[in-house]
């Protein structure tokens, strides 16, 4: 059977003209994920709504777009090749020679940062009531937590005063505690990371990038491949669609929009979603405390 594969990111386009030696890491029904021999990952993905910066959109296939599910063709045995414009996995060719490029790094410096002030309570308000049981949400508000949530509490109260002193050793313990904190392809701790991330590229300011590459550096070797290869993209500056159309809508301060693309977020996973709102909007609520003019 043949695909196409109708939008990439940069990354995925590099991760195919290097890799030769590569294999099936996970397979869902809308989405697969391949790594490399070097613990690069491809995520090869059927909604818009799920590219990732390491992602390649797969649009169409003989006639069965709509019906289409990774996990009725594919499993983590499927064979893998690698060509200069095809991508085989198992029985199926992704064409990708038209494949038009996405580019996944935001343009962190154009977001006001008095605009995601102004939207935070919004934010706060629709997630307090979509935000799925055990999310890392309960952290900021909540005393009922479970000894989970209780540790990833702990460990954000040490991040946070990590980031106001640019404290080094305060930041590396806080990022351990929380590096690979849950279950899952993607911890909730890494995912409040990722929202931390997100936050201190808009709100910070001389040690945001020291900050932001620490975490990184610090966090990947203790996580899932798939979950480090987020962090890594979001030290780069890198976000998924859906957070590229949540930035936007923060930009536009359109209440309506904002409410929308807050639940579609804390959609996305199980927690995940929520989760790295939970880092955005405690990092947020971070430089509204120290800056209130902002």
């Amino acid at each position: 059977m043949e695909m196409q594969i109708s939008a990439a990111t940069p990354a995925a386009r590099s991760w195919l003209n290097s890799s030769r030696d590569s294999a099936v890491l996970h397979v869902f029904s809308a989405a697969c994920n391949l790594a490399n021999s070097d613990g690069s990952v491809l995520s090869l993905v059927r909604r818009q709504e799920s590219i990732s910066p390491f992602s390649m959109l797969v649009s169409s296939s003989d006639g069965i777009e709509d019906g289409f599910r990774f996990d009725e063709w594919l499993d983590v045995d499927s064979p893998v090749g690698v060509s200069s414009t095809e991508l085989w996995v198992g029985d199926i060719k992704f064409s990708h020679n038209r494949a038009r490029v996405w580019n996944p790094k935001v343009a962190w410096g154009d977001i006001r940062p008095d605009r995601v002030m102004s939207t935070l309570r919004v934010i706060e308000d629709n997630l307090r009531s979509v935000a799925p049981t055990g999310s890392f949400f309960d952290i900021l508000d909540s005393e009922n937590l479970s000894e989970l949530q209780t540790a990833a509490k702990s460990a954000w109260h040490n991040l946070r005063s990590g980031i106001q002193g640019f404290d080094e050793s305060l930041l590396i313990g806080s990022v351990h505690s929380l590096a690979g904190l849950g279950e899952g392809l993607t911890p909730a701790g890494d995912d409040f990371l990722l929202g931390v991330i997100y936050s201190l590229w808009i709100m910070g300011e001389a040690s945001a990038q020291a900050i932001i590459d620490l975490i990184v550096t610090e966090a990947m070797p203790r996580t899932t491949r798939l979950s480090a290869a987020w962090l890594a993209a979001a030290g780069s500056g890198e976000a998924g669609i859906m957070w590229h159309w949540f930035l936007e809508t923060i930009q536009s301060g359109n209440e309506r929009d904002v409410t929308s693309l807050t639940r579609r977020v804390a959609e996305v996973g199980h927690t995940s979603g929520a989760d790295a709102l939970a880092g955005y909007i405690a990092t947020s609520r971070l430089f509204g405390e120290q800056s209130p003019s902002r």
